[in-house]
């Protein structure tokens, strides 16, 4: 028996535009990787104790990475696409949702950084159509709550 497909999706807001859902056609959620948690230590170490004391401790900056596959039916259509795609995730300012499941996680983000996936434009995809982008996402480290 074959285990069911993961159903993930991301969504971007747009102001008054509707969310553009990453996962719904033309965009395919290739990888996804949600924010993992680091923390930013202020210790203190002495010459009389063992190891260190933690003095303070807040969460850097968080990071959503992602892949997504941009299919369309033309080479206009897929630069169209991909241009809304730019627009959305080059705000000063948005939420991303991460829906995996029927769970919803909400972050503040900032501009993402868009390459190439692979560093380069595909050639055998280009002809087809498509093509691969990583989206490295700098999210606020606390999740927006409800």
């Amino acid at each position: 028996m074959a285990a069911p497909d993961l159903d993930a999706a991301v969504s971007i807001t747009r102001g008054a535009d509707p969310m553009l859902v990453l996962g719904d056609a033309p965009y395919v959620l290739v990888d996804l990787a949600p924010p993992a948690r680091r923390w930013r230590r202020a210790t203190v170490e002495g010459r009389y104790q063992h190891g260190r004391a933690l003095v303070g401790s807040v969460l850097e900056q968080a990071t959503i990475r992602l892949e997504v596959r941009v299919e369309a039916a033309s080479w206009a259509a897929l630069d169209t696409a991909l241009t809304t795609l730019l627009a959305a995730v080059s705000q000063r300012s948005y939420e991303t949702r991460i829906t995996i499941g029927s769970t919803t996680d909400r972050w503040r983000c900032e501009p993402a950084d868009v390459d190439y996936s692979g560093g380069a434009l595909e050639k055998h995809l280009a002809m087809s159509a498509m093509q691969s982008y990583i989206l490295t996402i700098p999210a606020y480290p606390v999740e927006v709550s409800s």
